[in-house]
């Protein structure tokens, strides 16, 4: 989404969730028709496939899924050195968006070149080196932890730039058609702000790769992603807790910032040589450094030539763990979450809450849809006015604030839902719905829109089907 490499948003999706196939494969795990083939499952639902056979000197690989319209559909074709690194790299289709792909990468004696869709570029290479490519499938990522296996300190550089490492954290058993299989959780760091979490058997062949949203996983072996993804989750709760009591400060008398230039937002100024202070989660007094008496114990911060701006406001998250400290390391106090998975998100405000890990306020929204082939990623589906009114009380009674629906909703239920949700004091606000306007939802109840493409459709009236990629590309033309 975010650091060097990955390099796109599916490539951070796919590293996220990157299916290791050590090349070769053990025997044992070799099928007869010589094709591995995986489930891409998002929310739990059947999404695509993923498939891998090795043919000649190299991998051939298929990826593809569907997501409300959306979603790749790529064929690689990959050689490798003998310690395991892309010598070779083909990739042609489509990427999530449906933009075209063909990307190509080489190396040969020492000099290595790439193009993409983002760049082109060149560069002399001296050593192992592992190849990032800007619309990869998940299966790359794979490759990339068979290499750092063989690597020396399980270390290797990355091109265009960066290094990646691989460490082991812990292991796990699991049922299913196969029998029983011993799995190893891996750990690639360098890819992002936070480790990337897959999972190989014991022979050292890709297993599964799972996320809250998205998961890869063999034929027959879904109903294991629970038991992965719990450990996964204690494993980057533990990180949390532990960067929460090393970065974490909480003054039992206050806290003083002065000498500052503070920014006042309502005037649009700077205002030189101001004290803030804060006790407890509260700011109590602002004013000048002479002016703002500081209570005996406080802690001081001396902000002289620095600038204090007030804590930002992030409109529209949909947070996961490793959002917590990236919100705050870069001034963002609040974030209002507008879809998430509801049981997750209560327990990591609650963390956040609690300074249990180091986390933003955070603004409750539940999410709801209709069911059909382009329903969003939430299990809240609703398709009766009694079925949403029982959702809307779910939300209220957990504390959430607002409503956000989705473009699938029956447009017939939006009255009774804005009537309910308005019962229970919380606003209404979503996509608009599909055969329905920009105007008809604003005075059928909703609160507010969220996208600006919403409200220039109001004024396209030939696009009714609004939860096909439509909803994007009329606008964009």
């Amino acid at each position: 989404m975010r650091h060097r490499p990955p390099r796109s948003v599916l490539a951070a999706v796919c590293l996220a969730l990157a299916p290791a196939l050590a090349p070769p494969l053990a025997a044992a795990d070799e099928p007869a028709s010589g094709l591995h083939r995986w489930q891409v499952l998002i929310m739990g639902n059947p999404a695509g496939e993923m498939t891998a056979a090795r043919q000649d000197d190299a991998w051939r690989v298929h990826f593809e899924f569907h997501d409300r319209g959306r979603g790749p559909a790529l064929d690689a074709t990959i050689r490798l050195a003998a310690d395991g690194t892309p010598v070779a790299i083909a990739i042609d289709g489509v990427e999530y968006l449906k933009g075209a792909v063909a990307e190509r990468f080489t190396r040969r004696e020492g000099e290595a070149s790439w193009e993409s869709r983002s760049d082109a570029g060149e560069a002399s290479v001296e050593g192992p080196a592992f190849y990032l490519s800007l619309d990869g499938t998940p299966f790359e990522g794979g490759l990339l932890a068979a290499a750092l296996r063989l690597a020396p300190g399980h270390r290797l550089a990355l091109l265009p730039g960066g290094e990646a490492t691989l460490r082991e954290v812990g292991r796990l058993e699991v049922t299913g058609p196969a029998g029983r299989r011993r799995l190893v959780h891996y750990e690639i760091s360098g890819l992002g702000f936070t480790p990337q979490a897959l999972w190989l058997d014991e022979g050292d062949a890709f297993f599964a790769a799972v996320s809250e949203w998205m998961s890869v996983v063999p034929e027959g072996y879904e109903d294991a992603v629970p038991g992965l993804l719990a450990a996964q989750e204690a494993e980057e709760a533990a990180r949390y807790r532990r960067l929460a009591t090393e970065l974490g400060r909480r003054p039992q008398r206050g806290i003083a910032f002065t000498g500052a230039a503070l920014f006042d937002a309502d005037a649009g100024v700077v205002r030189p040589g101001m004290t803030v202070l804060v006790e407890g989660d509260r700011i109590t007094a602002v004013g000048r450094d002479a002016a703002v008496a500081i209570p005996a114990g406080a802690e001081v911060v001396d902000a002289s030539g620095s600038t204090l701006v007030p804590g930002l406001w992030d409109m529209h998250a949909h947070l996961s763990d490793r959002d917590g400290l990236l919100n705050v390391a870069a001034g963002v106090t609040t974030a209002r979450d507008l879809a998430n998975d509801t049981e997750s998100l209560l327990e990591r405000k609650r963390q956040w809450d609690a300074g249990e890990a180091i986390g933003p306020r955070v603004v409750l929204a539940g999410f709801m849809d209709g069911p059909g082939p382009f329903a969003g990623p939430t299990r809240v589906l609703v398709s009766t006015p009694d079925e949403a009114r029982a959702a809307i009380d779910r939300y209220a009674d957990s504390g959430h604030e607002q409503i956000k629906i989705y473009s699938s909703i029956d447009p017939q239920l939006v009255p009774a839902i804005a009537e309910h949700a308005h019962a229970r004091g919380l606003r209404l606000s979503g996509h608009v719905p599909a055969f329905m306007t920009a105007e008809q939802a604003v005075r059928q109840g909703f609160d507010e829109i969220q996208h600006l493409n919403m409200l220039v459709l109001n004024f396209l009236p030939d696009v009714e089907d609004t939860r096909t990629p439509a909803r994007f590309t009329a606008v964009a033309e």
